[in-house]
């Protein structure tokens, strides 16, 4: 009976560290949360007249026609430029006809209201950015929304969730 207690003694003190990885490399929990990020970052678009979810993937908007932006980034106080696809050119039909709503992603898969088409200058350049000063953005949020207020501020607003086409009441 002692031995058997022994050995429930020792197997309890056996220190975790040396035994062997349960789930592989060391690195295996980084290599799963990758695997969860897609390959080919989208950008959403809904339209509540058809109630349909369109989605662009970074390389579509890569063959759409291209436009350039200057415009004051917010956080350096710099001119920057910046590179995309314009909002009409995403949606021609709902940009015409009815308004939107701009989210940006904010915290626990919640999105935050960031502007709305009645704050915008529509005549002014209203973009889905993918490149700034020539650079790629990178990251989990490559797309920015760049236009301007009514008042004639720069508006750029980082990690877009989606972008919203609603009815005009």
């Amino acid at each position: 009976m002692h031995k058997y207690q022994l050995i429930l003694l020792l197997a309890l003190l056996y220190p975790i560290g040396a035994a062997g990885q349960r789930h592989g490399r060391g690195d295996s929990v980084q290599n799963y949360m990758r695997s969860l990020k897609p390959a080919n970052p989208q950008l959403s678009l809904y339209l509540e007249t058809s109630r349909k979810w369109i989605y662009f993937h970074m390389t579509d908007l890569r063959k759409m026609k291209r436009v350039t932006v200057s415009a004051i980034d917010p956080g350096t106080k710099t001119v920057k430029l910046y590179e995309g696809v314009s909002l009409e050119e995403l949606a021609p039909g709902a940009y015409t006809q009815s308004a939107f709503e701009v989210f940006k992603e904010f915290w626990a898969f919640r999105d935050k209201l960031a502007v709305r088409s009645a704050d915008l200058d529509l005549s002014s350049k209203l973009i889905v950015a993918d490149t700034v000063n020539g650079k790629q953005i990178g990251g989990d949020d490559p797309f920015y929304f760049v236009g301007k207020t009514q008042a004639g501020k720069s508006v750029v607003i980082k990690k877009i969730a989606d972008i919203r086409f609603v009815k005009v009441q």
